[in-house]
Parts: structure tokens; C-alpha cells; sequence
């Protein structure tokens, strides 16, 4: 048994940075219109305002989120918070390639712990009771302070939170894509799950990538991948320019820097808000 607290660390936060773009190339143009330094400055920025959870991913970038992260943070001398993710690559059978892959995300963010590791995506064919398994080792092991998961529906969340339960480790959060105009954690029952539970919902893209913002219309769409996510289509962008007017574009950026990019929107009654893409 882990001995872990009944208390969740994640609730006396309500907002933090999703860093999906720190790095990435092919679906935000890292390195095109923006570059290390932009990424530096939205750091700043966040620290300024008292934001200090940051939520990256091994595969944000292929690893260069996890190292800008790490880089920045030295550098600043501050106390923050981090997040990462574990992905669950066909070629990852056991529960000790998690633990590998968590000692490499380390390696990457220049730290003995991190504050958070999560399961990037319940994906077959490793059971999710495996993953867990390696969760609890991880944390026993000192390398990880809590565990998380991203992107489990109902049933998985309990089958996670069942397994470590096993183990005496509290499953901490889930972190799933919620927004105005994407409500499924509602409609399925998985806010209410996780209220039952006590475990943190984050809640990612919350402001969908920029579409919310008031940044982009049918003539001006999101450049590069986000021309082709659906909830950036034309015929979305037209129906929502038929909606309620957009908040201020200063008000969707706060905590962000550079147009917003690893801006953030929270939901405070509902659960912790990691903006994720909100260029």
C-alpha cells in the first residue's frame, strides 16, 4: 500500500498550460510563425499571473515539449507544477515499458518527480488494469506524486480507479476534451463519475483549438492540421458566427502570451481547465 492521502493536491487548482504546442510541428507550425522564444514568453507570462501547472506529453513534439519545460523551468528557479503522459505505443506490452518511458520523460524535464502522470489513451490491446499496475509501481518508486488518466469514458475511469484502489493509490484526474460546444462529459455521465469518485476532471481545448476565441471565420480559417478538424470546418465556424457574440479576444487569451498560444479557460465549478491548442 502506497499510504497516499485522501486529500487531491489538484483541487486547490483551477487553472494550468496545456503544452501540446511547445514543440510541435506538424499540427501547429513550431518552428514556422513561432519558435522557442514564443514558447518562453507564454511561459513567463503564465508564472506571472500564478499559473503554475503545466500539462505536457512524451509525444508532444516527440519529447522537445517535455525538454523546453524543463529547460524553463530550471531557468526560472520557481515552484511549479507538472504534468505528463504516457503513451500507450503498440509496442508497449508490460508495466515496465511505462515505467521506462516516465524515467525517459524525467530524463527529458530535468527532474526526479513529476507532480502528475497520466495515460495518454485507454488503447488496446494492454489491458487498462496493466497500466495501472505500473502506475501504482511508479508511484511507490517516488517518480510520480499522483496518476492520472486522459481520455477514459465511464467504464474505464472505474476499472482504473478499481485497480489502483488495489494498490492503496488514488486516481487522481481525467483529462478529456469539454467546451461549450463539446459537452459529452456531461451528456454521458462521465462529470457526474467523476464527482462520485473524487477525481479531478481536467478539462482540455477548452476554448477548441482557437475556434473559440472569436480569431477565426469561414474566410479565416485555423491554418495548417486545424484547417482539418471537424470542429474547425467551415460550416461550424458559420453557425457559430450565428451564435451569442465572442468573449473579448484579451479575455480568451489571459495566462497566455503570444496570441494565446498554451492559453487557458477554466470552468472552476466543474473542474480543472488546461487550455490545450487555444492559438
Amino acid at each position: 500500500m502506497s499510504g497516499q492521502p485522501e486529500t487531491n493536491f489538484l483541487d486547490a487548482l483551477e487553472i494550468g498550460i496545456g503544452c501540446w504546442q511547445w514543440g510541435d510541428r506538424y499540427f501547429w507550425g513550431y518552428g514556422l510563425d513561432y519558435a522557442e522564444d514564443d514558447v518562453r514568453r507564454a511561459f513567463d507570462a503564465s508564472l506571472a499571473t500564478n499559473v503554475t501547472l503545466f500539462d505536457t506529453a512524451e509525444v508532444y513534439g516527440s519529447g522537445r515539449s517535455e525538454r523546453l519545460l524543463g529547460q524553463f523551468i530550471k531557468a526560472s528557479g520557481k515552484p511549479v507544477i507538472v504534468a505528463t503522459k504516457f503513451f500507450p505505443f503498440p509496442w508497449r506490452w508490460r508495466k515496465g515499458d511505462l515505467l521506462r518511458a516516465l524515467r525517459q520523460s524525467l530524463d527529458r524535464l530535468g527532474r526526479s518527480q513529476v507532480d502528475l502522470y497520466q495515460t495518454h489513451w485507454p488503447f488496446p490491446p494492454v489491458p487498462i488494469e496493466t497500466w495501472m499496475e505500473g502506475m501504482a509501481d511508479a508511484v511507490e518508486a517516488g517518480l510520480t506524486r499522483g496518476v492520472g488518466v486522459s481520455n477514459y469514458n465511464v467504464e474505464q475511469t472505474r476499472r482504473a480507479h478499481a485497480a489502483l484502489a488495489r494498490r492503496g493509490v488514488r486516481l487522481l484526474s481525467n483529462q478529456v476534451p469539454y467546451s461549450l460546444i463539446n459537452r459529452d462529459v456531461e451528456r454521458r455521465g462521465l462529470l457526474a463519475l467523476c464527482k462520485e469518485l473524487g477525481v479531478k476532471l481536467i478539462a482540455y481545448s477548452p476554448i477548441e483549438k482557437g475556434v473559440l476565441s472569436g480569431k477565426y471565420t469561414p474566410e479565416n480559417p485555423p491554418p495548417g492540421a486545424r484547417r482539418e478538424d471537424a470542429v474547425a470546418s467551415r460550416a461550424q465556424l458559420a453557425d457559430l458566427q450565428g451564435r451569442a457574440p465572442h468573449p473579448r479576444r484579451e479575455e480568451c487569451e489571459a495566462g497566455g502570451a503570444k496570441r494565446g498560444r498554451g492559453g487557458v479557460a477554466a470552468d472552476p465549478g466543474r473542474g480543472l481547465g488546461a487550455g490545450r491548442g487555444e492559438r
